[in-house]
């Protein structure tokens, strides 16, 4: 595989969802790219389509590059990654490091899933906001304590950066992290890396 004609495929949630990690990451990394956004309610007949295709998983995102699928988000970041030879630290605890990281990102965002998906359920979100939220908060602001930050390295960003800083942004919290100073000192960095700055202007809007 190589890094050129890429197509990026997810729902049209605009940022929302687990294709925008990959994109931020794509788009961080300049690689040039599409992203094909499918209607929630045209998806069954792509899903069908891949099956027919011989793709076991058949689910979004996906990435297309060289006429080859590759899905699954986080499994999708870590193949990009190794092939750009960065995102990922510089020897194999590092490498360790933010693999792991980046699985308790994953547990994150699927805490708040449920009450994303059902935004007029009040026991959901209360749920998730009285006992998940503030435990994924804690362990992230000590892990961007562990290296000095600003990042989960330190001064290198990673794949799983990408990760954080989309979860909490489909929270809407990154403007709302008084009482994590590794955290706000992350999404400090984080908006202001040039590449963010700029697709961050013109990214589509959340889907409510």
């Amino acid at each position: 595989m190589s890094l050129a004609n890429l197509k990026l495929v997810y729902f049209s949630f605009g940022t929302v969802g687990r294709g925008e990690s990959i994109k931020l990451l794509l788009e961080d990394a300049g690689v040039p790219h599409e992203y094909d956004f499918i209607d929630r309610d045209a998806w069954e007949p792509v899903k069908q389509k891949l099956i027919d295709e011989g793709h076991p998983f058949a689910c979004v995102p996906y990435l297309e590059a060289d006429g080859q699928k590759y899905f699954a988000s986080t499994p999708i970041l870590r193949f990009v990654t190794k092939k750009l030879g960065k995102y990922r630290g510089s020897n194999d605890d590092e490498e360790q490091f933010v693999d792991a990281c980046a699985d308790f990102a994953d547990d994150w965002y699927f805490a708040q899933l449920k009450s994303m998906l059902n935004p007029t359920d009040k026991a959901l979100k209360e749920d998730y906001v009285t006992n998940h939220a503030p435990k994924h908060f804690a362990r992230f602001e000590r892990i961007y304590g562990h290296n000095q930050g600003p990042y989960i390295l330190g001064s290198e960003i990673s794949y799983a950066d990408f990760m954080v800083y989309h979860t909490i942004d489909d929270q809407k919290q990154t403007q709302n992290l008084k009482e994590f100073p590794n955290l706000a000192k992350f999404i400090e960095a984080f908006i202001a890396r040039p590449t963010m700055a700029k697709y961050l202007t013109v990214a589509p809007p959340k889907t409510e």
